[in-house]
């Protein structure tokens, strides 16, 4: 193809580059590969500019599985995933024995470097959680599927992810529930200064107030949620008002109890409102609605003044008990 231009409508198109899966010799070889893409009608074709690129990529990949897997870098997959040794044997099918030999650059089974590779250096690798998930209990595949959903929004940078991390990081003994419920107030203040909901992720209406799945499947199988191995730029990710945003709901909401936040969520109209009407999805929309009628009802006219909605649902709870 000639001048960069698309075959199908002759517009110009764009070169991308994607992590590629291939089975190669019984072998699962992941690089980097090039694809075209027109700028117009959006679709993918082949061109001949990029068959040097993609045919160096994969034998440089494929010959690199052949390197023997050192004890740093199998103690960084277990990092990576958050599970322990005998979950990494279970996972890949094999024993002590056969890893040590494989560290000891006496290399018995290259599908198992392959694997280990794999696991290293594509993060959220499910075909080897599926190939051997018979081997886990229960507890082992939350673990696992836990640590898989938490790399693929590490991997994309995730807003609300990265938020999660940001209040991890700020708020020490953070329970997953008490997690959720800051969340919800995080977005649900976004819409009075932001003008926007900061993150677009669905909320739904469970027994305990509302939860964002997105979330819940990272850390299902916790009580307190794992920081991220990644170090994330909160300043290039995230506004001054966001992080200001994030920050005032910490100070005056994160001070509160689980059951405490939960019975503060329940007072909320998009919360009642979708669960005892047996919706499982809270609308987006109704959040800011809710949030905007609440910063006329109580007059919040910056930041910091949302404590002043948090003072108003301990009225209400005080009430009622």
């Amino acid at each position: 193809m000639n001048d960069n231009k698309c075959y199908k409508c002759n517009n110009n198109y764009k070169i991308i580059i994607r992590n590629t899966k291939r089975i190669y010799n019984n072998l699962i070889v992941i690089y980097d590969k090039k694809y075209c893409i027109c700028n117009n009608c959006n679709i993918e074709f082949f061109d001949e500019s990029v068959i040097d690129y993609n045919v160096d990529s994969f034998n440089n990949a494929y010959n690199n599985i052949f390197i023997n897997i050192t004890k740093k870098e199998i103690y960084n997959i277990i990092k990576l995933y958050n599970i322990n040794y005998n979950i990494l044997l279970k996972l890949l099918n094999t024993n002590n024995i056969l890893i040590s030999k494989l560290i000891d650059n006496n290399n018995v089974d290259k599908c198992l470097t392959n694997k280990l590779q794999c696991m290293l250096n594509s993060p959220f690798f499910t075909e080897i959680l599926l190939i051997n998930e018979n081997k886990l209990n229960g507890y082992e595949k939350k673990i696992m599927f836990n640590s898989i959903n938490r790399l693929k929004l590490e991997y994309n940078d995730s807003k609300i992810y990265v938020i999660t991390n940001y209040i991890i990081d700020k708020v020490n003994n953070l329970t997953t529930l008490s997690l959720q419920k800051l969340l919800y107030f995080i977005n649900g203040f976004s819409t009075i200064f932001n003008d926007n909901n900061i993150f677009s992720d669905n909320c739904y209406a469970w027994e305990n107030g509302p939860v964002y799945k997105t979330i819940y499947n990272c850390y299902s199988s916790y009580k307190y949620p794992v920081k991220s191995n990644k170090l994330f730029n909160y300043n290039t990710i995230l506004t001054n008002l966001e992080i200001n945003i994030i920050d005032k709901v910490i100070e005056y909401y994160s001070i509160y109890d689980d059951d405490t936040l939960v019975e503060m969520t329940h007072i909320t109209e998009p919360w009642n409102n979708a669960y005892n009407n047996n919706s499982s999805n809270i609308n987006i929309n109704d959040i800011k609605k809710y949030f905007i009628l609440c910063k006329q009802k109580y007059k919040i006219d910056k930041i910091d003044d949302i404590k002043i909605l948090a003072y108003s649902f301990l009225n209400i709870i005080n009430n009622n008990n």
